[in-house]
């Protein structure tokens, strides 16, 4: 008798759902990874943006606009060549991360008239961007008017978790 060597279809069906439930316990933590990095991406690049608009308008001798356009932040130089400037860097947000408010010298203003300019004196004007990231932690990048910036986090709070000092707390 000669048996032959192979699998039968119950060993196969077997390993192929096998490899199947490997797939889809893994797959989604590949996704949550992939969101992440781009969102720690885009934190690094966000606040790497003002310096490098400071710099290159202080280098050049020429205005740099950074401005919004969307769900992006983009940089361009102040030249009156043409009338309308290339963008030298643009910074795209992740899905996951909403450009919520802004403000240009203390007053809050549309997404679309959003501009802080950095002029080769090394100042610039004063602005802030609100962001809402995953897990309810809320960020705003706040440029100052001598043209430097900081990126301020913080974990936002639900009112029901809040307790009033001085009252009483049910145990």
């Amino acid at each position: 008798m000669n048996r032959s060597r192979g699998f039968t279809l119950l060993e196969m069906s077997a390993v192929v759902f096998l490899i199947a439930l490997f797939a889809s316990a893994v797959l989604p933590n590949l996704v949550s990874d992939e969101r992440s990095r781009q969102e720690r991406a885009f934190i690094v690049a966000l606040r790497r943006l003002p310096a490098e608009a400071r710099m290159r308008s202080i280098t050049d001798a020429v205005p740099v606009r950074l401005r919004t356009s969307g769900t992006s932040l983009t940089l361009t130089e102040d030249s009156t060549e043409s009338a309308q400037p290339d963008p030298f860097r643009t910074v795209d947000a992740p899905e996951t991360v909403t450009l919520a408010k802004f403000l240009l010298n203390d007053s809050g203003v549309e997404p679309a008239d959003w501009e802080v300019r950095f002029y080769p004196d090394g100042s610039s004007d004063a602005g802030s961007v609100d962001l809402a990231l995953p897990g309810g932690v809320e960020a705003a990048l706040n440029i100052r008017s001598n043209g430097l910036a900081t990126l301020d986090e913080a974990v936002a709070q639900s009112s029901d978790e809040t307790w009033e000092a001085g009252s009483y707390e049910q145990r």
